[in-house]
């Protein structure tokens, strides 16, 4: 791995492996114009000057060498990017990830963070100093930083960037431990000041001074009693979910909207329906943290029993980056996430007016797919699996993609984007799709029993 730094924090780097054709290189340099933004923070601003730009922020792309003797950007296909769930942005808006490159001159690994966002009420002055919220409790300790969440390590293996929850010390040293300057207060016997602690990062020991992590496997949830069914689909224009794990077998409720203080419900496994749910605002009944509690629902089932306002959770998939919405995991613990929100699309890379390359997406044309029928959205929206962020992935892992769709009659095209998800923590995943709603393995994506007109399709590119 080689370094420069030129031009007044314009950063470079390359990324080598056993062959010259694997090399890649980080610039971090002026690529975002901000000019046409005003509501955009100048700090850190750079001043470009030219006819296309006047000021920008810095961006981390990714270059290689193609056949042609060109650099082409492959960011999109070589750097990871963290998923977060709906809360997690929730908490953490209007900030969006950052890439931590800073450990470049000691080791080939970077970091995506996000700081949570600024509990200063509106209209607050805007040279104030940054006031974080309280860490919810609902926030996992595997991704608690401090006043952030921890994203994951990006980390190079002589061949591409993977994600890992832990890196040992030698991959993410200490501040003061330049290994051109060797310090006796990096050798393991010495105290490591509070300051400094990182609870993503290990003690080094011979393997993973190797580079291979040792970190235990994420114990495996413990199964939710959903009834014994292969009930894989059901047809309801399903907004928000109730979930009562204190019933055996457990339920869950899909709420419609409301109208007029009243909107209706279908449990999902059962098919049971009740026509005149009471539909109340949740005001200020619960806690600010709880940022997707908007509605809360009372009706009685045709057992008897009362659900008395009740909380809806909208468990909505998010369209502005990809996100986590469930898992896999085998017995031992290993497994993938299943990520939803991401976006068919061709990356190339073009000559922009400032004469410097930039990468250009374009959606992909997916009508063969549906026998010459059109999409509803500008580009068809996937799920995909990944190597998971929590535990390790398993043996053999190989990622797929799939688009899932349902066609709507009404505007005759193919609906793609789901509106909603949850993960049923039973190593399978229930998805909105139109005005249907599937239940699918999240092992390989497929239903878990006989569907309707929902298609989905295998996507290979």
């Amino acid at each position: 791995m080689a370094s420069v730094d030129m031009l007044e924090g314009i950063l470079l780097r390359s990324f080598e492996g056993t062959n010259p054709s694997d090399t890649v290189y980080l610039v971090v340099g002026p690529f975002k114009c901000i000019d046409g933004d005003p509501l955009v923070a100048r700090e850190g601003e750079y001043l470009v000057g030219t006819e296309a730009c006047q000021s920008a922020h810095a961006e981390t792309r990714l270059y290689k060498w193609v056949a042609n003797g060109k650099l082409r950007d492959v960011t999109s296909a070589y750097l990871p990017v963290p998923s977060m769930t709906p809360a997690e942005h929730a908490l953490t808006a209007p900030f969006r990830p950052n890439l931590e490159t800073g450990k470049l001159d000691y080791a080939p690994v970077m970091r995506w963070v996000v700081p949570l966002k600024d509990a200063s009420p509106p209209g607050r002055v805007d040279d104030h100093e940054y006031d974080p919220v309280a860490m919810p409790d609902w926030v996992r300790e595997t991704r608690r930083l401090g006043d952030g969440l921890h994203l994951g390590f990006v980390v190079w293996n002589g061949k591409s960037f993977e994600i890992r929850q832990r890196v040992p010390r030698s991959l993410w040293p200490l501040p003061y431990c330049d290994p051109l300057r060797p310090d006796t207060r990096c050798r393991d016997r010495s105290p490591v000041r509070d300051d400094h602690f990182d609870p993503f990062v290990d003690k080094d020991s011979s393997k993973q001074a190797a580079g291979t992590d040792v970190a235990v496997p994420a114990p495996i949830q413990p199964s939710v009693d959903w009834p014994a069914t292969v009930v894989a689909e059901r047809e309801f224009p399903a907004v928000e979910v109730i979930i009562d794990e204190r019933r055996k077998p457990s339920k869950l409720w899909l709420m419609s909207s409301h109208e007029s203080g009243v909107a209706q419900a279908l449990e999902f496994f059962s098919g049971e329906r009740v026509a005149d749910v009471q539909v109340e605002s949740t005001g200020s009944n619960f806690p600010a943290e709880r940022l997707d509690y908007t509605f809360a629902y009372s009706f009685t089932d045709r057992s008897g029993h009362r659900y008395a306002s009740v909380p809806g959770i909208p468990y909505t998939v998010g369209t502005d980056q990809p996100s986590i919405y469930g898992a896999w995991k085998d017995q031992k613990g290993s497994g993938h996430d299943v990520v939803l929100g991401d976006y068919l699309f061709e990356h190339t890379t073009v000559t922009g007016p400032d004469g410097m390359p930039k990468g250009v997406d374009t959606p992909i044309d997916v009508r063969h797919l549906f026998a010459g029928q059109s999409i509803c959205e500008t580009t068809a929206c996937v799920a995909r699996t990944q190597a998971p962020l929590q535990q390790e992935v398993e043996p053999g892992f190989e990622p797929i993609t799939k688009i899932i769709a349902d066609y709507n009659s009404e505007k005759k095209c193919w609906v793609t984007l789901p509106t909603l998800a949850v993960d049923l923590r039973d190593n399978t995943i229930l998805i909105a799709i139109g005005d249907k709603v599937i239940r699918l393995s999240s092992k390989d994506l497929s239903p878990i029993g006989s569907v309707g007109s929902v298609r989905i399709i295998d996507v290979r590119y």
